[in-house]
C-alpha cells in the first residue's frame, strides 16, 4: 500500500476549494434561479467535488 505525506497546506487548500465550489453552486441557485433551473443538473457539483479529490489524489502521490 502506497502512502503520501501531504502537506497540511495542500490539504485544507482542497477543503477550501471544495467549499468555494459547493459555495458557488448555492450562490447561483439563489441568484440565477431561472439559468440554475434551465442549465444545472444534479451530477455538475458532484463531479466538480470528485474532480477536486482526484486532483488532490493525484497530488499526493506525487503523480501530477
Amino acid at each position: 500500500m502506497l502512502v503520501a505525506i501531504v502537506p497540511p497546506a495542500v490539504d485544507s487548500t482542497v477543503e477550501k476549494i471544495g467549499l468555494v465550489v459547493i459555495t458557488l453552486e448555492r450562490y447561483f441557485k439563489i441568484v440565477h434561479a431561472i439559468a440554475h433551473r434551465k442549465y444545472y443538473r444534479d451530477w455538475m457539483t458532484s463531479v466538480g467535488v470528485a474532480v477536486l479529490w482526484w486532483a488532490w489524489r493525484m497530488i499526493s502521490v506525487g503523480v501530477a
